[in-house]
Order: structure tokens, then sequence, then C-alpha cells
């Protein structure tokens, strides 16, 4: 049967997420925060390989700075709102994903319609957008669970900082793929299924090249063991009597080199690896422990989620409840079993075809009883899941055609908004009952491979102090000196209610305010404080000379004046090279975050053009 016209179109991206990943990237909303060179090339990214659908808010005006490097405006259209031109523009890349815009400025917009953001997957900010901005839509985002991308440019450098709650991985693809055999500790099954092989020393050379080599391995360490007990396990020794004859008679050692190279498999114990242990130990399942108690229609407040620490992460997308259910029945398991659910894949090795496929048979069949074993646990399982309050004011769904804001005003592509103010997400219980055999099956296959990774929201980034950053500073600041520079220039914005280097003639000026900004952001990364030099400063808290600090002599010196040159020369503007390399690495994590598969960039990366380096930092 010919595959049909999607599998045709999104052939090559479905090898790498496959099917149920390209379902969760066309049920994706995704916003963008300006339609900027940056902004545009990473929506193209997502866009191409079929997002659901996007939104671009942005006020500003096609200018000359916008043709000269953004490749979806061009000069016709000149003094037409950005945000309706790139969401144009980028529609016809892609007739299946649905395009909105919003002819308005982040800043007001974000204030006046909080409730707005909780339609999305995904936010994305790009362009030139002052800290107390993004301070705001964190607040927004933050205690909801939606992802926030924050995208800082300037020149030939750029960061990206992930912000994110609480996100969930079940399929992270690890780079060594996971070889779950079970031979330190074999099921009954396997035993048996190791059992029917004649011993080896009755075997013809022939039948021996085509023993799998978990069958030899098992079969041997099991002989050894016996005439060892007392002997610390430190591998299959090849002078074994039984190994050394059925190698010498065996007449193409490749099955044998096999199981030689893989000998370790054998004596590693089986073990529940860190990552899972994190996960399983996770507070929220101790909510789910107590749910489970409970009658399940019995309401769960707020203030008995957030009294666990860890486990307010339980608002919005932070909180997948059959994510969380699956953990509870794996805890269940494992508390059980010791070991978490058979794999059921077979690696490729020598053997001959029918022995092959009884191996897979041995493991397919243990893995699905192992798989229905979990299902029986996870459908006995109650968990607080987010249902939506009923908003005070009715909203306007997102359509093609429907008025922004206070305008009376249609036109195609822009999307309605609501004034209703934001509400609190209400918890209450649920049975498990609806999640799948196929569900459970899947999670059981990636069961070693679970994640659940946080961020530090942007508050508590600008706001604590920093001392795993303080040697660096002190000694070799590297990568870190570009942030501190494009923090510094949020700093400048609030200060002087413009981008350094705006303007050719106050260079100067700029570089000295910017190097001063520099070193009040070093100050607060050592001491804190950071989120008062950008909010502060913005409400009209500088001192006579214009400027706002940080009282206190602790403070390395940074030499950052390359940096703070860079950024004054470059100004507000943005490089197609760079828009276009960083429009991939976005797209890249961003797709790790809606599809939940694959292992995303936590915290801030750092792209340095003009070295060509890179590098993450976390906080």
């Amino acid at each position: 049967m010919a595959p049909d016209h999607k599998t045709q179109k999104y052939d090559r991206q479905l090898r790498l997420w496959h099917a149920h990943g390209q379902a969760a990237l066309e049920k994706a909303h995704v916003c963008l925060v300006n339609g900027t060179a940056t902004g545009t090339e990473a929506l193209k990214n997502l866009v191409l390989p079929g997002v659901g659908a996007f939104t671009v808010i942005d006020a500003a005006k096609v200018s000359p700075d916008d043709v000269g490097n953004n490749f979806f405006v061009t000069r016709a259209h000149l003094g037409q709102p950005r945000a309706k031109v790139v969401t144009a523009l980028l529609q016809e890349l892609n007739d299946d994903v649905l395009g909105h815009y919003i002819d308005d400025d982040i800043t007001p917009f974000v204030a006046a319609h909080p409730r707005y953001f909780d339609r999305f997957s995904l936010v994305l900010v790009t362009g030139h957008v002052p800290a107390a901005a993004l301070l705001a839509l964190d607040r927004v985002c933050w205690p909801r669970g939606i992802p926030l991308l924050v995208v800082k440019t300037c020149g030939f450098v750029s960061t990206l900082r992930v912000v994110t709650r609480a996100h969930h991985v079940v399929e992270s693809h690890p780079d060594t793929p996971v070889r779950d055999l079970r031979l330190a500790d074999p099921f009954p099954e396997l035993v048996a299924f190791v059992d029917t092989f004649k011993p080896f020393d009755d075997m013809t050379s022939a039948e021996l090249t085509h023993v799998p080599y978990p069958v030899i391995l098992l079969r041997l360490w099991r002989e050894w063991r016996a005439n060892h007990q007392d002997t610390p396990a430190r591998g299959v020794p090849q002078s074994d009597t039984a190994v050394a004859s059925a190698a010498a008679s065996a007449a193409d050692m490749e099955n044998w080199d096999e199981a030689l190279k893989q000998a370790f498999l054998a004596y590693t114990p089986t073990s529940v690896p860190r990552n899972v242990q994190d996960v399983l130990e996770h507070a929220i399942l101790d909510v789910v422990a107590n749910a489970d108690a409970a009658d399940e229609h019995a309401p769960v407040t707020n203030n008995s989620v957030v009294a666990n620490p860890v486990a307010n992460v339980t608002a919005g997308c932070a909180w997948p409840p059959t994510f969380w259910a699956l953990c509870a029945g794996l805890k269940s398991f494992v508390a059980e079993h010791g070991r978490l659910p058979v794999r059921g894949s077979v690696p490729d090795m020598k053997a001959d075809t029918a022995t092959y496929v009884s191996l897979q048979r041995v493991y397919r069949d243990k893995a699905a009883a192992d798989a229905a074993d979990l299902h029986a646990r996870v459908r006995a399982i109650a968990v607080p899941v987010v249902t939506t309050s009923t908003p005070t004011t009715s909203s306007v769904s997102l359509s093609r055609s429907s008025s922004v804001g206070p305008s009376p005003a249609t036109s195609p592509g822009m999307a309605a908004v609501d004034a209703a103010p934001t509400t609190a997400p209400a918890l209450q219980i649920e049975a498990a009952t609806n999640i799948d055999l196929a569900t459970v099956t899947e999670f059981a296959r990636h069961a070693a491979t679970l994640h659940v990774l946080s961020t530090p929201s942007l508050h508590d980034e600008y706001a604590r102090a920093h001392p795993e950053w303080t040697r660096a500073l002190s000694d070799d600041p590297g990568m870190l000196s570009i942030y501190v520079v494009l923090r510094a220039r949020e700093v400048f914005y609030a200060r002087q209610r413009r981008w350094p280097g705006a303007h050719a003639a106050d260079s100067d000026v700029d570089t000295a305010r910017l190097r001063s900004a520099a070193r009040d952001v070093v100050k607060a990364l050592v001491m804190g404080g950071g989120n008062a030099l950008v909010i502060e400063a913005a409400e009209g808290g500088a001192d006579a000379h214009g400027e706002a600090g940080i009282a206190t002599p602790v403070a390395p010196a940074v030499d950052v004046d390359d940096w703070v040159q860079e950024c004054v020369r470059a100004g507000p503007a943005e490089l197609a090279a760079v828009a276009g390399y960083m429009g991939g690495v976005i797209a890249q994590e961003a797709i790790k975050l809606i599809t939940a598969q694959y292992v995303p960039m936590m915290n801030t990366y750092v792209y340095d053009g003009i070295h060509s380096k890179s590098e993450v930092l976390k906080a």
C-alpha cells in the first residue's frame, strides 16, 4: 500500500520523532513575539515540519532594516504591519498550518490579556524587548507551565534562554542504544529458552556459529558462577574450559566475538537508572499517592498541592496527568519487582533466522506481560488533573477574521483576544482509566530514559545571586561575558529608554554607559538583586546622573570591553547569518519541547558568531 500524502510529505522527519511526535507538533500552537529576522527564521523551521498554528504579536512596521535582514518582508511591504506581512508569507510555506497575527506591542498586551497565553504550547520572544516586559511575560507563562524561549541578539552574538517550569521526556533517544537483555537477572521464560539448546560440546561447528550471543553469555555465566560462587563477578573468563572448547570448535567466530564484547551484560546487575529514580522520587507522585487513597471525585484544593514545595509544578502544561499516572504505576511496578519493565527489543546479532525470531518472541512476550501489569496498575490510579475554571468574561476563539483588542476592524489572519482576568486552574481528582494499553506499552519501552527537567524562572535568574558563576567571572568569564553584556543592554534600555548604539553620534557615550551597566550586572550576579536594575530604573529609580547601580564593593573585575564595543557598533541590528543559525537552534529546541522527545538544552545557550563558538550556561 502506498503511503498517504502526509506520510510522503513529512517522511524524513517522521524518522526522527515518529507519528506520535508529528501528531503532537500538529496540535501545537506557537506564539512568536516580534517578527524579526531571528523570529521568522525560527518560525519558518516550525512551519515547514507542520506545526499546527502560530500567532505573531508585533506592533512594528516594516522598515528598511527589516528589508535588509528579514527574508519574509520585501521593499513593497515598507510601512505595513510587520506581524501581518510575515504571517502571510510564512503561511505560504505550508498550507496545513494556520497563521494569525496581533498588531500590538507585547508590553501592554501581556498586561491587558494574560489569559490569552493559555492557548499556546510555547511562547518565543525575539527582538529587542525590555526586561520589564520579559519578566511580566515570565509571570504569565511560568505559573501555567508554558515553555518560554527568550532570544537576545546583537550583531554577531546571541543567547537563547529556555524557561520551563517542568518538562517531561519519555523518548530521549540516547546516543548509545539501550540494551535491555536481562542477562544478569534473567526472567524464567528466557532461562527456559536457553535451556532448549544442546550443550556446546555436543554441537557441530555449524550449530555453534548460529547460537545467539545472549544464549552463549547466559549459559556460560550460569556455569561459571556455579563453580565460582565466592569469586567477585568481573566477567566471563576466556580461559574457561567451556568457552575455550566451544570457541575452538566454531568455524565462524562472529557470534563468539559478539559474546566477548557484550560480556559485561552478563555480570552487570539490572538496576533502575539514576534519571528514572529521580522521576520516581518526585514529590508530585506523593500527591498522586494521596489522590489514589481519596475519593476520585473529591476536589483537591490548590493549597493542598502548593503546600508541597516541589509539587506546586502541577499548574498548566507542567502537570501532564497521563505522564504522572504512568510514573505512579511505574513506581508501584518497581517497588514490587525491583526492576523496570522489559523493553522487548533485541539488537541485531549473528544467528539463524528461526532462532533469532524465537529469541525476539521471548522478549516481546515478556515486554507485553510487563506492559499489561503496568497498565493494570495505572488504571487503578487516580490523579489530580487541571481543569479550566469558567471565566468571568466570555472569550473569543481564535479565528482568521476576528478583531484584535478594542479595535472593531477585522482582517484575515488577525487573532481575537479577550480581556478576561487570569484565574488559577482548579485541580480535581480523576481516575486514569482512559489511558489505553498502547500508551502504556510505548511508555514501558522507554521507561529507562525518562526525564523530568526544569529551569529557574526569569525572575529567579534576575533576582538571585549566582555563586556558581563568581569564580568564572574572576578567572576566565569566556562566554559568560557575552551573557553579561546582553543583560547590560537591558539595564541600559531601562535607564535611557533606547538601546545602545541606536545613534552613531552617541557611540562613545553609549560605550561608557553600557560598560557601567555591565559592571552593575556583574555585581548583581554576585550579590543578587538584578531585577531591580531593570525595574527600578524603568520606573524612574535612577540617580541624578541617570544611572541606577548596586551599592556594593564586592564585584570581580570582568573585561567585557570587546563585547561592549560590538554591541554599540551593532546597535539594534540583527544579521541575517546569525538569524539563520539561531533560527535553526531555536526550532530544534522548540520541537523537543513540543514533542516531549529528545532532551532539550536547559537554561541559557550562548553563541559567539565571531569565533564560531557556543556554550550552555547553567544557573
